[in-house]
């Protein structure tokens, strides 16, 4: 019976999520992956695919792991940066409305932006509840302590 490791748990966890939150979840955030064949990556399913092998922790030793478990757990953070609560939704809203009304103003179409604001109330909670699932997740399984705990209980 496999053990279960930091990156089983973060891969499952993306796993729960649909393809389409997979993919806009990494393009918030890997263009900071250290790994150019990761971070250079633009059709989705490959993208997908990529981080699904990164997370996957077959052939790698407990150092790598727990690197790898650091590393992929701040790219999220970042991703989640600014969309975790409802006051910096209602910034960007009050941001993207002021851009609209200038563009308007200056005789340009606001469409792109109309669009954008379309489903922003349904896309704003389900990013909060996105990112209070993930703070969960990091809270029981992936504080630093507890990373530190699995790296020392599978020394080997």
């Amino acid at each position: 019976m496999k053990t279960t490791t930091p990156l089983s748990i973060i891969l499952e966890w993306f796993h729960s999520l649909d393809e389409k939150i997979q993919d806009e979840l990494l393009s918030l955030c890997l263009i900071f992956h250290y790994d150019e064949s990761i971070r250079n990556e633009h059709i989705s399913a490959e993208k997908i695919n990529k981080i699904k092998n990164y997370l996957n922790d077959n052939s790698l030793t407990n150092n790598e792991i727990i690197t790898r478990a650091l590393f992929i757990t701040r790219l999220f953070d970042y991703a989640f940066n600014g969309r975790d609560n409802e006051e910096d939704w209602d910034e960007s809203m009050d941001r993207n409305l002021d851009a609209r009304n200038r563009m308007v103003q200056k005789g340009h179409s606001g469409d792109f932006i109309d669009n954008a604001l379309e489903d922003w109330q349904h896309r704003k909670y389900f990013w909060i509840n996105l990112a209070s699932s993930w703070n969960k997740l990091k809270v029981e399984y992936l504080e630093i302590s507890k990373l530190e705990k699995w790296w020392m209980q599978n020394l080997k």
